[in-house]
């Protein structure tokens, strides 16, 4: 971790990687389902969520952000890439078998990011880096109760994780805001 002391005595830290993995989770057309049920079954329905997020995560999987109804996961670990999609698939099936009652979009990239703390009031880590944008921008393009993954993460996963008995992953290409024409595949549990 390097720290600076910024002009006005605040402190910055920050941890560079080479190697992260970075996957984001989100409800579909959560907004517009909450219109029509109550306050405690909408929170109900995050914390079954957010508990088969948890325990699905382990000692190699962090959560890094929870984002209203979605959230955002790192890992730092060598075999973070197949942790991740295997957790990702894990999730997929956990909430079809516990009928959970809206679909999830899972977007995961690997590679360079950095975390960091900002600030002295809201103190927290956040990440930044383009593995950490396209991981974002995969979740948004990815079909609901499928996992999106960057090529790159694809590459480190690719004859590691039996597909048997599941389609096979669908090559696609999407624009992503910033990055153009992106090759990712699609997975369905």
């Amino acid at each position: 971790m390097m720290r600076f002391t910024m002009e006005d005595g605040s402190t910055l830290r920050m941890r560079e990687y080479n190697d992260m993995t970075i996957l984001f989770a989100d409800i579909v057309d959560f907004t517009t389902w909450c219109t029509r049920v109550s306050s405690q079954e909408m929170v109900q329905t995050l914390h079954r969520f957010n508990r088969a997020v948890f325990l699905l995560c382990g000692d190699r999987i962090k959560l890094a952000k929870s984002l209203g109804d979605g959230v955002m996961l790192v890992s730092t670990h060598c075999q973070g890439a197949l942790s991740m999609v295997k957790l990702a698939l894990e999730l997929q099936t956990t909430l079809r078998e516990m009928r959970f009652p809206l679909r999830v979009r899972i977007g995961i990239d690997c590679g360079e990011a950095v975390s960091g703390v900002i600030g002295s009031v809201a103190l927290g880590v956040d990440y930044w880096g383009d593995a950490v944008n396209l991981a974002s921008r995969l979740e948004g393009q990815c079909t609901p109760e499928r996992v999106l993954c960057s090529e790159a993460a694809f590459n480190y996963v690719q004859g590691h994780i039996m597909l048997e008995g599941k389609h096979t992953p669908v090559e696609k290409t999407v624009v992503a805001k910033g990055f153009d024409y992106v090759k990712a595949y699609e997975l369905k549990p």
